[in-house]
């Protein structure tokens, strides 16, 4: 079934940005409106005890206070975060405006921390949390609805249902946008001869990053092959791989407005440089913290060797590519990266 629906999701994304926002349209608003509906039905049944007690370290984390507990949900949540990387990726095909990429990721994150925030406080008030945790099976939000409508078996039935639908939806807006994201981001890397040339191709009659897309593809339908033992340090290893990536933008940002002040920026940080020193510290504070061992944040041993190997992956292929990189000058490579992205500006 992943297989299947990888295929469907890279033909979308080669016939285009359209119908890949399309799709990815109709997913968001299905999504949003059981999720709504849930946390309606979620209101009648609500009780400020079932969040009781507000914190308690019920997993393996090496923490015992809530503040511990929040660097905990640090080392996987960059990854959660990552999927709005997908909207600057993005721009070059679907001709949007860098102007506007600013104000949109950050409204879209507060939107989402709002969102989020009213699902969490609305369905965890709804039942005890402790009971969801510990006694609560796979679909555990649609199973939780079940028990609090089991006098109404018709409500009961219809929500599960619902429910499930809504969580595969989540999903596939993920995967939807992780294959558009990260083919999108290849294939201007490539044309700046940091990664092969070969992924910078484009479908003539599409214009879609073809190449760059096709790698996507043979990646992701190697994953359900891989077994559910590595899907949690795939996603801690991934979260300590935004951060540092992150991190060296805040760096590389505050190098640029010192080295290279009359570079044309579309749009202003909110804060300013002091926001960018910030970026930095917390990346850098963060960064550290993910890489040891008894840290509330620790992602794992056999994440940090996968972190090692990625980065060893990584650091071979920019030698590989030097020879072509090292033809041009810096200001083509740089027009090479930005080429459509420059003329939207």
């Amino acid at each position: 079934m992943g297989v299947v629906i990888e295929l469907f999701f890279f033909f979308i994304n080669y016939k285009g940005a359209d119908l890949a926002a399309g799709v990815q349209k109709v997913l968001c608003i299905f999504l949003i409106s059981v999720v709504v509906l849930s946390m309606i039905c979620a209101l009648f049944k609500f009780d400020t005890n079932n969040w009781m007690p507000i914190y308690e370290n019920v997993g393996v984390s090496n923490h015992d206070t809530m503040f511990g507990g929040m660097f905990a949900i640090l080392a996987t949540a960059p990854f959660f975060l990552c999927g709005f990387e997908t909207i600057p990726q993005a721009v070059e095909e679907s001709g949007g405006s860098a102007k506007k990429v600013g104000f949109t990721v950050i409204l879209s994150i507060v939107m989402a921390c709002l969102f989020y925030a009213a699902l969490l406080i609305t369905i965890g008030g709804a039942w005890p949390w402790q009971d969801f945790y510990f006694n609560t099976e796979s679909p555990a939000c649609a199973n939780v609805f079940q028990r609090i409508y089991a006098d109404t078996p018709a409500m009961s039935a219809t929500l599960y249902y619902l429910l499930c639908a809504g969580a595969l939806c989540g999903l596939l807006t993920t995967w939807n946008s992780f294959m558009m994201g990260t083919a999108n981001l290849m294939m201007p890397q490539a044309r700046s001869d940091i990664l092969p040339s070969v992924l910078s191709k484009r479908s003539p009659k599409t214009g879609t990053p073809a190449n760059a897309l096709v790698v996507c593809l043979v990646a992701s339908v190697i994953g359900p092959f891989l077994g559910l033992g590595l899907i949690d340090p795939l996603t801690t290893f991934s979260s300590a791989a935004y951060v540092l990536s992150w991190g060296m933008a805040a760096y590389c940002l505050i190098k640029l407005r010192k080295s290279e002040p009359n570079l044309p920026r579309p749009y202003k940080i909110p804060g300013g440089l002091p926001m960018a020193y910030f970026a930095a510290a917390a990346m850098t504070i963060l960064l550290v913290m993910l890489f040891i061992p008894g840290s509330p944040a620790y992602i794992g041993g056999l994440a940090v060797k996968m972190f090692i190997g990625w980065s060893v992956i990584g650091v071979l292929m920019y030698f590989i590519t030097a020879p072509a990189r090292n033809k041009k000058s810096k200001q083509e490579r740089y027009d090479a990266m930005f080429a459509s992205a420059k003329n939207n500006v």
